[in-house]
């Protein structure tokens, strides 16, 4: 995610500088791909147009199978107005799809992530894993730990990351809050030949955790919350049955806390797998 703010008469985009709320401008980065590095100045030249007077501009980047998926939230109230210039940019920098607070501006082609085989279209600007190779990594780990598991839960599950590619061997039912990330879901796995049923619940597990008794009939569970975690899942979970929990997160903080909350309720820790 890039941030853009007003600085006088001009426009700063880049990256906030580590742990404070000062701005740094960037012509590259090493992080990112090949591909959003070569559009930076096309990305700069949105949000140009776009930054409030007061307040910052986020513009989240994905480099997809089909080219690059913007999306730029915060934007100016009256950006509705540079709509027909945007897509102007967009078209020009041939990207994927333009989206402006929510709203699609424009679509030249869908913008496809390959979840394990599965062609996904995100919602704009959901989250992702930051990066393609470790994705798969995360997965083939998450795939080695539920074993042979063959009625496996997906909390937290988005667009379906892990569920997709679950799927290729056992039932899935995921969990997700984003009515949008959910549906994407669907589409893919009923677009996806070869895959077995994925059943879909949109639930906020912050407030609605699964309870015992609904874990009941799953052999597994996936959960990859949000960086701060999943206390009032983990601590349903703890006083559950379910034979195997598989645990992902981002934050080290996290995956110590929430795991600490199941070994209290009695399960023990077999392995940990970090990703760089």
């Amino acid at each position: 995610m890039l941030t853009a703010v007003r600085v006088g008469c001009g426009v700063l985009f880049g990256y906030h500088e580590h742990m404070t709320n000062r701005m740094v401008a960037i012509s590259e980065c090493v992080v990112v791909t090949p591909r959003i590095v070569s559009a930076l100045a096309d990305l700069n030249r949105l949000a140009e147009k776009l930054v409030p007077c007061k307040g910052e501009l986020r513009v989240t980047v994905l480099d997809t199978v089909t080219d690059l998926d913007v999306a730029v939230d915060g934007a100016d109230r009256k950006a509705s107005h540079e709509f027909p210039l945007l897509g102007r940019v967009a078209a020009e920098a041939d990207f994927a799809r333009l989206s402006v607070n929510g709203e699609t501006v424009i679509e030249i082609r869908p913008p496809a992530l390959d979840f394990g085989g599965a062609a996904t279209v995100p919602p704009p600007g959901s989250f992702v894993q930051a990066s393609a190779n470790a994705e798969a990594a995360m997965a083939a780990a998450v795939l080695k730990a539920i074993g042979g598991a063959k009625r496996v839960a997906d909390l937290f599950a988005g667009s379906g990351t892990f569920a997709l590619r679950i799927a290729r061997e056992a039932v899935v039912h995921a969990v997700e809050s984003d009515k949008a990330a959910m549906a994407a879901l669907d589409r893919s796995w009923r677009q996806t030949p070869g895959l077995k049923t994925i059943t879909q619940e949109v639930r906020d597990l912050f407030r609605s955790p699964l309870r015992p008794k609904e874990t009941e009939n799953f052999d597994a569970m996936v959960f990859d919350p949000p960086r701060a975690g999943a206390k009032e899942q983990a601590e349903q979970l703890a006083a559950s049955k379910m034979p195997d929990i598989v645990a992902v997160s981002c934050s080290p903080a996290t995956l110590a806390h929430d795991p600490r909350t199941l070994v209290d309720g009695g399960y023990q820790v077999q392995s940990v797998q970090p990703v760089d």
